[in-house]
């Protein structure tokens, strides 16, 4: 309980940029259905930001969406009028109870949970780290969740084994709502062929990073002698913060970076500008 109230209290200013007014006409024009959308949503990774603009401007542009825990008039107001479901959003969330806890919330409240376009954590690799990540797992509850769930879609074939072999067999693949994306043709001088790179993980890395950071360094000292440019992308500041560290290795108008920016647009503007 304690939780739930800090974690809304919290969504009050972190999801007050979401708020925009499509919603609020859609709240009082319209008979759009409302969706808490369960996902890690205001901490400036744009890969999560970018999978919740697809939900709600390509799936599901006739209804209202916002964070579980928003906390503000305009979701109280749409749980209160209309008839409110759960979707448990894009990302690798399954097998994780920062996403489990609300899903299960809303299962015993009664609302439709809808599981869409998220997949299944690799509880191998997490067993490695489970001092560090104590919220990895559960998987017994999870497979209780998504049996009650009136929809199951995941990303992939590894996803859907891990349902199938857990007696979940009313899964399928849907892939990546990242992938209904859209950028702009190719906006780059004719002449240059360009890599768009992008290194970093919020979780820890399957190996050793140093390693894989020196790999991408040779790899970077190879394409640049062979005439390509560089171009590093930056999809969070931990990812801006190793394009510093590669951008100080290059001394060459073949390796930029890019500035981080909070918007999805301006991050497929860059990368509309790659070859590869």
């Amino acid at each position: 309980m304690g939780f739930g109230i800090k974690s809304h209290i919290k969504g009050y200013r972190q999801y007050q940029y979401l708020r925009d007014s499509s919603i609020h006409q859609k709240l009082v024009t319209g008979a759009s259905p409302y969706f808490m959308y369960i996902g890690w949503l205001g901490h400036q990774n744009i890969g999560d930001e970018a999978l919740f603009e697809c939900f709600r401007e390509e799936l599901f542009s006739r209804s209202i969406i916002l964070p579980y825990y928003d906390l503000s008039l305009t979701s109280i107001i749409g749980r209160i009028t209309r008839r409110s479901a759960v979707l448990l959003g894009g990302g690798t969330l399954i097998n994780d109870d920062n996403y489990l806890f609300p899903l299960e919330r809303s299962q015993r409240r009664g609302r439709m949970t809808f599981v869409f376009g998220t997949g299944v954590g690799d509880l191998t690799f997490w067993s490695r780290h489970t001092a560090n990540q104590p919220q990895r797992g559960n998987q017994k509850r999870w497979i209780a969740a998504l049996k009650q769930a009136e929809y199951v879609g995941v990303r992939g074939p590894r996803s859907l084994s891990w349902l199938e072999s857990n007696g979940i067999t009313n899964a399928e693949i849907i892939g990546d709502p990242a992938l209904m994306l859209k950028s702009s043709k190719r906006n780059s001088a004719a002449n240059e062929r360009v890599i768009g790179l992008n290194l970093g993980s919020h979780d820890p890395i399957d190996g050793d990073a140093e390693k894989l950071l020196h790999s991408i360094k040779i790899f970077c000292h190879h394409a640049i002698k062979r005439g390509y440019k560089i171009e590093y992308l930056s999809m969070s500041p931990i990812d801006h913060s190793i394009g510093k560290i590669l951008a100080s290795e290059f001394q060459s108008n073949n390796f930029s970076i890019k500035p981080f920016s909070n918007s999805t647009t301006a991050l497929m503007n860059q990368i509309s500008t790659c070859d590869v």
